[in-house]
This record gives C-alpha cells, sequence and structure tokens, in this order.
C-alpha cells in the first residue's frame, strides 16, 4: 500500500463522521427593495445591494448547521410532487400498453399471457402512484399537526454561499418564478429585505427564508446610518446566524413591578427595543446562549442583567424596577458668564438655571455666549447625585473653559517630545566623556598617561553627567504636564452644595 493511500486512510479516521457525511446547505440573498425620502437615489440603490453582500459575508463563516423537522418535512413533500409526474405517466404508459395488446395479438393464448403480464404492470405502476399519495396525505398530517421532532435524525450540513460569492446576487429572470430558480439553483435558504430610508439613515428588515416551502426561520431589523453600512449589515447578521445555524430556542417572560411601570415598560434584547405590551403571554423567543437585557419605563431606574440562557426551555424575569427620585438642581458659573446648558444631551436653557435630575452620574456641557472674548471653549462636566432620597435641591457651579484645550495640549506635547530628544542628544557627550575618562584614567594608573587629562576627562564627564541629569528631570515633568493637560478633556466634576 502506498503512503499516499495510508495518508488519505488516516485522515479519513481522524475526521468526524458528520463532517465527512454532511451535506452543503446553500444560502443566497437578493437586492433589498427599497423607499427614500431623500434626493441621493444613487446611495440608497448601492446600498441596497451592498447591505446583503456583505450580510453573506459575515454569514460565510457559519460552520455547521442542522436541518429542523419542518424543513425535512418540505423536503420530503417536494421531493413526492416532483416524483407524481413521472409516476402518473408511467401509468398512462403502462395503461397504454395494456392497449395496444388488444389490437397487435390474435392467438388468444398468447392474449391472455400478455395481457396479464401488461396488467401487471398497470398494478405496479397504480401501487407507484398510490404509494406516493399516500406518503404526501400523510406527510401533509404531519406537518398540520406539527407532530413531535424526537424521533427525526437529521445530519450536519455546510453552511455555504451560492455560488461561493457574497457578491453574487440572485436575479430572477422575467417569466420565471422564485420557486422554480430556487430549485434550478439548489438554493437552500433566501435572505431578502426591504430599507425605508429617512435622511442618511436606513430602517433594514431582513427576513431569512427556508425552501422548499418559503419557511421563515427568523426576522433581523436594524436602523443605522448609510455612511456605516458595514456596521450595520454586521448587526443585522448576528441576528440571523442563531437562524441559519438552527439553534436551540428559549422562551422568556417577564413580570415587571410595580404595575405601573409594567404599562410603559419596554425590553431592551440585545439592544433591540419591544414594548412589553407586545410580548406574547407566553413569552418572547430568542436562541440559547447569552444575551444582554434592559428594562426600561419612564419615571424609573432601568435595570440591565446578563444571562446564558442555556438550561431550560422556558425562563421567566422577574423585574421590580425602582421610581426615579429627581433633585431640583440650581447651576450658575463661577464667572458668571452666559451660556447654553445641556445635561445629559438634552438642552436645559442659559446660566443660571435650574433643572431637574436623577441620581447618578448625568453629563453635562456648558457652551458659553460670551461676545467680548472668543476664547471661550465649550466645557464639559459631570454631576454625581449622591444616593439620598431626602435630598430635595442641589447647587452646582461650573467653570467656562477660557483657553482652547486642543492647542494646550499641543503645546504640551510638543513641549515634552522636545526635553526627549533634548535628553536623548545629551547622552552622547556624556557616554563619550565618560568613555574617555575611563581610557585616559586606566591609561595613567597603568603609567601610559598624564593624571590631568584624567583630571579634565572626569570633570568633562561629572559636567555632562549632570546635564544629561537635569534633562532628564525636565523630561518627567513636562510629561506630567502634558498627562495633566490630556487629563482636561475629561469632564471635570461640578462643585455641589446640598441643601
Amino acid at each position: 500500500m502506498t503512503k499516499r493511500r495510508l495518508a488519505i486512510l488516516f485522515a479519513a479516521f481522524l475526521l468526524p463522521s458528520f463532517i465527512l457525511a454532511s451535506n452543503d446547505w446553500i444560502i443566497a440573498a437578493e437586492p433589498f427593495s427599497w423607499e427614500s425620502d431623500t434626493s441621493s437615489e444613487e446611495q440608497v440603490k448601492a446600498a441596497a445591494v451592498q447591505i446583503p453582500s456583505l450580510v453573506l459575508d459575515y454569514l460565510s463563516n457559519s460552520g455547521f448547521r442542522v436541518p429542523s423537522l419542518q424543513e425535512l418535512q418540505q423536503r420530503k413533500l417536494d421531493e413526492l410532487k416532483k416524483a407524481r409526474p413521472s409516476l402518473v405517466a408511467a401509468l398512462e404508459k403502462a395503461l397504454k400498453s395494456r392497449d395496444e395488446v388488444l389490437f397487435s395479438v390474435e392467438s388468444e393464448s398468447e392474449f391472455k399471457k400478455e395481457i396479464e403480464k401488461k396488467d401487471l404492470a398497470v398494478e405496479e405502476a397504480k401501487k407507484n402512484l398510490e404509494e406516493n399519495q399516500r406518503q404526501t396525505r400523510a406527510l401533509l398530517e404531519e406537518i398540520k399537526t406539527n407532530e413531535s421532532d424526537n424521533n427525526y435524525v437529521a445530519s450536519h450540513e455546510t453552511v455555504r454561499l451560492w455560488k461561493d460569492s457574497s457578491s453574487t446576487l440572485l436575479q430572477v429572470p422575467e417569466n420565471t418564478s422564485l420557486d422554480d430558480m430556487l430549485a434550478k439553483e439548489k438554493i437552500n435558504a433566501l435572505v431578502s429585505g426591504t430599507m425605508t430610508v429617512f435622511g442618511g439613515y436606513a430602517v433594514v428588515q431582513v427576513q431569512l427564508a427556508i425552501y422548499p416551502g418559503a419557511i421563515v426561520a427568523g426576522n433581523a431589523e436594524q436602523v443605522g446610518s448609510l455612511s456605516d453600512i458595514v456596521s450595520l449589515a454586521k448587526k443585522l447578521a448576528e441576528q440571523l446566524e442563531p437562524f441559519v445555524l438552527n439553534t436551540s430556542s428559549v422562551t422568556l417572560s417577564f413580570s415587571v413591578l410595580p404595575e405601573q411601570a409594567a404599562c410603559d415598560a419596554v425590553v431592551l434584547l440585545d439592544g433591540q427595543i419591544t414594548p412589553l405590551s407586545q410580548i406574547p403571554s407566553s413569552g418572547m423567543v430568542l436562541s440559547s446562549g447569552e444575551h444582554t437585557i434592559t428594562v426600561e419605563s419612564q419615571g424609573f431606574y432601568p435595570k440591565s442583567f446578563t444571562w446564558n440562557f442555556s438550561e431550560g426551555n422556558h425562563f421567566l424575569a422577574t423585574v421590580n424596577l425602582e421610581e426615579q427620585h429627581f433633585v431640583e438642581l440650581h447651576l450658575q458659573e463661577e464667572g458668571e458668564n452666559s451660556g447654553q446648558v445641556y445635561v445629559n444631551a438634552l438642552p436645559v436653557g442659559q446660566l443660571p438655571t435650574v433643572v431637574q435630575v436623577s441620581k447618578g452620574v448625568s453629563l453635562g456641557e456648558f457652551v458659553p455666549t460670551n461676545k467680548d472674548d472668543e476664547t471661550f471653549e465649550p466645557s464639559f462636566f459631570t454631576l454625581d447625585v449622591k444616593e439620598n432620597s431626602d435630598l430635595e435641591q442641589l447647587n452646582a457651579r461650573i467653570k467656562a473653559e477660557t483657553e482652547d484645550i486642543s492647542a494646550r495640549i499641543e503645546k504640551r506635547r510638543r513641549t515634552m517630545y522636545n526635553s526627549y530628544s533634548a535628553l536623548l542628544v545629551s547622552l552622547v557627550p556624556t557616554i563619550v566623556s565618560y568613555g574617555m575618562y575611563v581610557t585616559n584614567h586606566n591609561a595613567w594608573a597603568l603609567g601610559y598617561g598624564e593624571e590631568s587629562k584624567a583630571k579634565t576627562w572626569n570633570t568633562v564627564s561629572n559636567v555632562a553627567l549632570g546635564l544629561t541629569g537635569g534633562l532628564a528631570v525636565n523630561f518627567v515633568v513636562q510629561l506630567g504636564l502634558y498627562i495633566a493637560a490630556a487629563n482636561d478633556v475629561l469632564p471635570e466634576n461640578a462643585d455641589l452644595d446640598e441643601e
């Protein structure tokens, strides 16, 4: 036996059996349909083609998939339907062949012999057609009653792209049905979608359908900017991947307290918003695995949790939301400068002003409007309201930034790098002078050199070393000043006085 054959047998022995037995599961996509209120139709048209291509590209590395019982039933049903015309044709041919015996055989004994033979062929053809019809009826009844899938066995299938390309989208020719096109190309799944564009943003709704049978395996929806369709397509693919892999699903029910919080509560599942009122009483369906869930309601503090939904089929999340406690915050600027104030990205008025804030950390911005001094820059600040239910009022003082922070950071950066360069340059004479001192000192000690030269180089070496030390200290100081300047981009904590 050759070495090549031995290698093949060894590889076959090591490979898992499910890989050797796996078939290809072909997935394709078609250009998305779109509606737009913008004049830049070319950008929207391009996105309607690029987004499904990018989604396919992300799904191309999904790996292996186990088809569901419903999918296998639809495949079997499709096979039975495709086989029926040939079975009908075989029966018609058998009947025609039996009829021809009446006109071609003259001897009675030979006629009986031939007619019995033809009758057997007709009965066989009828039996095959009836068996096809019986299996079709039984399969339709199984699909209708949605029988348990405990007894079905399916092998893994390798997820592959149609024509092994993410850039090739399905285009159905005229006078050709979609089902016929998919059957001809042996495509098992189709990604389709719609885009609704408002300005520079698009609402993209995507559906994954399994064929034959046009089984809707799952849906995905995402809102994003047309200027970042890569991120938009990635998020859509992440939502579709569990349906592509046919991973097991679980149901999650919610019990939100108090009742007034449950009325307006919304659930964020991995960033996707669903009103609590729209979640069925049986629970929302999600793929097994780790998910991050946040429950929010107007007037209550949100609550988030991350859980691995794997061990079980149904989960109940009891979420007790705490009512928000608002504090009256009086804002003023230290230098009595006027300007617009924003808290958590919302405008709250000109300074001085009063705003209602909840406990926790809020991010603010002060934009001065001082006409006499154009050096004023927007100032960012944080408001850390402690968890004190008895607190009713706070006074906060913020300071306007009177210098261009970016210019100050750039100035400090240049000074720091110049000091570092000076330090590196000073190392050259320091190393050289110290080396000359050691050489002359050793020569004098061995009686070959003069003591005065050794002392001179010792003095030069000490001066160079002192210069290098001073430049090193200067570099450390300049580095600290640069870090302090860069730290100014972080919001400062506003001074709070409790009342």
